[in-house]
């Protein structure tokens, strides 16, 4: 398993899943609701046919589910990310191949 890694703020983290690496990017802002946060993104990498839950987590490492998708063919998709963990406290977004297996990780700016 390949595992890389960037420090800078909004950088991408992939884990070599398969024959391809998983990749996830934020494509705008993190929006504020009432109720927790949403967030637009494209992932690509994915196995078709294969659920993968998407998840936030804060600083803690406490991750709170923000969706599930699956794909039909190998190509990047645009998804958006609904979490009811608050913006201000999201440090990264997570894509998991099953529950605890995470499989992409971007980091985002704190806004705490």
């Amino acid at each position: 398993m390949v595992l890389a890694l960037l420090t800078v703020p909004g950088a991408l983290l992939s884990v070599e899943n398969q024959k391809e690496a998983v990749a996830i990017k934020k494509l705008g802002p993190m929006v504020e609701q009432p109720w927790g946060t949403e967030i637009e993104v494209s992932v690509s990498g994915l196995v078709p046919g294969r659920p993968y839950r998407l998840m936030t987590a804060d600083a803690d490492g406490h991750r709170v589910a923000a969706g599930s998708i699956e794909v039909a063919e190998r190509r990047p998709v645009r998804a958006r990310l609904v979490s009811a963990q608050r913006r201000h406290v999201i440090t990264s977004l997570l894509v998991e191949s099953r529950p605890g297996e995470v499989i992409a990780v971007l980091a985002v700016p704190y806004h705490g």
